[in-house]
């Protein structure tokens, strides 16, 4: 994400030098930059929504592997218990 971020800013930037190296009139020049710096907040704005969605994909898969692992834990621990308590499933049952 941070090479695409850095290539539009590049390009907005190479964009802007551009329009401000080539003849053109004032009016135009207004014109081509407000048309530029929409299209570039444009690309910007996609890029963002781009990078929350992955930072919240990153969120739930982490969050799902730290339900699983809890679980493990827990499972883990109960096992440990009863192996410590001297008890199995078959011995609890009478």
């Amino acid at each position: 994400m941070k090479k695409s971020l850095t290539f539009i800013v590049g390009a907005g930037l190479g964009a802007a030098a551009a329009l401000f190296v080539a003849p053109s009139s004032g009016k135009k020049l207004r014109k081509k930059v407000n048309k530029e710096s929409k299209k570039l907040q444009m690309e910007l704005q996609v890029q963002a929504e781009k990078g929350l969605d992955k930072v919240k994909d990153f969120r739930s898969t982490g969050m799902d592997r730290l339900n699983e692992w809890k679980e493990s834990a827990e499972t883990m621990a109960e096992e440990a218990a009863k192996n410590i308590n001297g008890t199995t499933d078959v011995e609890s049952a009478n």
